[in-house]
């Protein structure tokens, strides 16, 4: 294997494309989502912060189709649906609470 004189292999095995991708993900993904994510919770409740799961991986399929060119085929929107029905159904289920908890609620 020949390698570039001053140059590391990984960094050119790379493209551009790619660069960019790591570039919008450190900027948008993280910079700017925690940053909105860290004002939202100063300033609305907990619960409505915690629709953002809802939210994240439609924005995330649609992104992807519009502008990386991916198929949103029936399986792709399938997907989609079943990971929204589980994050609402795990995120509105009443919160089961131990017999002892109960107990100390009555007496009180």
């Amino acid at each position: 294997m020949t390698t570039m004189p001053n140059a590391s292999p990984a960094v050119h095995g790379f493209s551009r494309g790619a660069w960019l991708a790591l570039l919008y993900l450190i900027v948008a993904g993280s910079i700017i989502a925690f940053t909105a994510y860290v004002w939202l919770i100063h300033h609305e409740s907990p619960t409505k912060v915690g629709t953002y799961a809802y939210v994240n991986p439609v924005v995330a399929v649609l992104l992807g189709y519009l502008f990386g060119g991916e198929a949103l085929g029936l399986r792709t929107i399938l997907g989609t649906l079943f990971v929204l029905v589980s994050v609402v159904t795990i995120t509105t289920t009443p919160k089961k609470r131990p017999a002892a908890a109960l107990a100390v609620e009555e007496t009180s």
